[in-house]
């Protein structure tokens, strides 16, 4: 996928499925991913955006993150989709 332009967007704080929230990294020294824990919410971070934003373990961030369904674990869980230092 390529993206061609892009808007900011502001989102209605009502929405179930898609979240800004604000934590901090938890990385292991050995793992490419990491996860961003926000009170009850523990949402995934790819290791593309590990390796984008440079994320070390005890970073806080503010991110965008959405429910996403994870076929290989069939189940519902958050993943984090940007990331604002």
């Amino acid at each position: 996928m390529k993206v061609l332009s892009s808007t900011a967007v502001y989102l209605p704080s009502d929405l179930d499925y898609v979240k800004c929230v604000e934590g901090n990294i938890d990385k292991r020294d050995d793992k490419d991913f990491a996860f961003l824990k926000s009170g009850s919410i523990n949402c995934f971070v790819s290791p593309n955006i590990v390796k984008k934003y440079d994320l070390k373990n005890g970073d806080k961030i503010k991110s965008l993150i959405v429910y996403d369904y994870n076929k290989k674990k069939d189940a519902w869980n958050w993943v984090c989709v940007n990331v604002k230092k």
